[in-house]
C-alpha cells in the first residue's frame, strides 16, 4: 500500500493506469489494509465482554445491597407497601445511581481525552457519540442486572424478615 497526496486537479485513473495501482480513498484503505477488519473485530468482542462483566458487577453489588436492606425492606413490607411500589423504588435508586456514574465517567472520560489530544502528539479521537453510546449500554447493562437483583425484594416474608431484628 502506497499513500499519495495529490492535487486536485490530477486525473487518479490515469495515475492508476500508468503506475498499475488501484486509488483508494482514505476510508476504504484502511478497509483494504490486511488486519485492520480482524482489529476491529476484536476491539468489539471486548468491548461487549466488559459490557457484560459490568452488567455482572452491578448486579452482584445490587444483590449484596438488597441482602443487606431485607430487614428494612420486610418492615416497610409489614407497614403495607406493595412489592411493586418496594421494586419500583429500588429500580429508581439503581437508574439514578447508575446515572450519576455514568455521567461521571463519561466526563471524565471526555476531559482526559481533550487532554490526551492537547498535550501529546498520541493519535487520539474524541468520538462524544460513541461515548454517549456506552454509556446507554451501561445504564441499561446495569438495569438488567438490578432487576435480577431486585426479584428477590418479592420472595421476602416480612415476618421472617422482623424476626431476624433479634
Amino acid at each position: 500500500m502506497v499513500a499519495l497526496q495529490l492535487e486536485e486537479t490530477t486525473d487518479i485513473a490515469a495515475v492508476d493506469e500508468e503506475l498499475f495501482t488501484v486509488a483508494l480513498d482514505k476510508p476504504m484503505s484502511f478497509v483494504a489494509s490486511t488486519g485492520y477488519k480482524a482489529e476491529r473485530d476484536s476491539v468489539r468482542i471486548n468491548q461487549g465482554f466488559l459490557l457484560v462483566i459490568a452488567t455482572l458487577i452491578i448486579g452482584a453489588f445490587f444483590s449484596i445491597w438488597t441482602i443487606q436492606r431485607t430487614q428494612e425492606i420486610g418492615l416497610i413490607k409489614a407497614l403495607g407497601a406493595s412489592t411493586g411500589y418496594l421494586v419500583r423504588d429500588a429500580l429508581g435508586q439503581v437508574f439514578l445511581l447508575l446515572a450519576v456514574a455514568v455521567t461521571c465517567g463519561v466526563g471524565i472520560g471526555y476531559g482526559l481525552g481533550d487532554l490526551i489530544v492537547e498535550r501529546t502528539d498520541i493519535p487520539y479521537v474524541i468520538d462524544i457519540r460513541a461515548m454517549l453510546i456506552s454509556g446507554a449500554l451501561v445504564i441499561g447493562g446495569g438495569l438488567v442486572g438490578a432487576v435480577l437483583a431486585v426479584r428477590r425484594i418479592a420472595r421476602i416474608d416480612p415476618i421472617i424478615a422482623l424476626g431476624q431484628l433479634r
